[in-house]
């Protein structure tokens, strides 16, 4: 990896790292809670900005990146 970028990004040197089984569960389980969640709060008035179908879209490539698949329950997760 570029160091330089990695500086000036310092989210890129997580992304270029491997994530073992366990810990890529648990970024697709907080990303699948994360998509439940878009565009509500506790009482389950809408957040600007969230409430899209681009942030769910958003969340479902970060995941199918993640090699979860979007079209699946939990992401396609084994629980």
């Amino acid at each position: 990896m570029n160091t330089q970028a990695a500086r000036e990004n310092p989210a890129a040197d997580v992304t270029d790292g491997d994530l073992s089984p366990d810990e890529l569960s648990i970024v697709l389980t907080a990303l699948w809670i994360w998509r439940g969640q878009l565009g509500r709060v506790g009482t389950e008035q809408p957040i600007p900005g969230l409430a899209t179908e681009e942030a769910r879209n958003n969340v479902d490539e970060i995941a199918r990146k993640l090699g979860g698949d979007p079209d699946a329950y939990f992401f396609g997760l084994d629980l």
